[in-house]
């Protein structure tokens, strides 16, 4: 039954990753290498057929960038590449794609273009990306796996213990 229950815990820790990523509804992504001054392809997939979503790059501390619009297709599916202006800076933003009350977003990343100046008077090639994460999906993900990882060890230090007792008959 211990071992059971380690290996569960195992399991369980295992498909964490898997389990934080899924989600249901709509998903939107970033296709190739989006650079200032160059396409961004956006596509989307499990919109409702001929729904219309606003596409915008958001980062914490900078104004909302609206990127344009994209119309799903009869399969709820969308393709589209628009132009990033010249002044975005490199680094992680939030790719949002708003329809009405819903919004789908994911982390995309505007690289930057080697030796090329941009706002703020530093070429690209000396430029830092940032890839900050939100702190409390961060802190959230540890606590589980904290919690997880003490719960495994705490059934296999049980298991050692209970099977170092000498047997004893009634």
């Amino acid at each position: 039954m211990k071992a059971l229950m380690a290996v569960l815990i195992v399991a369980a820790l295992a498909l964490l990753p898997q389990f934080v990523a899924a989600h249901g509804g709509s998903e939107v992504a970033i296709t190739g290498h989006p650079h200032p001054d160059g396409p961004i392809e956006i596509k989307g997939t499990d919109f409702e057929p001929g729904e219309v979503a606003q596409l915008e790059l958001r980062k914490q501390g900078e104004q909302t960038l609206v990127l344009g619009q994209a119309t799903a297709g009869p399969d709820g599916t969308f393709a589209i590449t628009l132009h990033l202006p010249s002044t975005v800076r490199p680094g992680l933003y939030t790719l949002v794609a708003a329809s009405g009350e819903e919004t789908t977003s994911a982390e995309a990343t505007i690289l930057g273009v080697l030796g090329q100046s941009i706002a703020g008077g530093a070429t690209t090639a000396d430029e830092t990306v940032s890839n900050d994460r939100p702190t409390g999906e961060t802190v959230g993900l540890a606590i589980v796996t904290a919690v997880l990882g003490a719960l495994g060890v705490a059934v296999i230090l049980n298991e050692r213990r209970q099977s170092a007792r000498p047997f004893q008959e009634s």
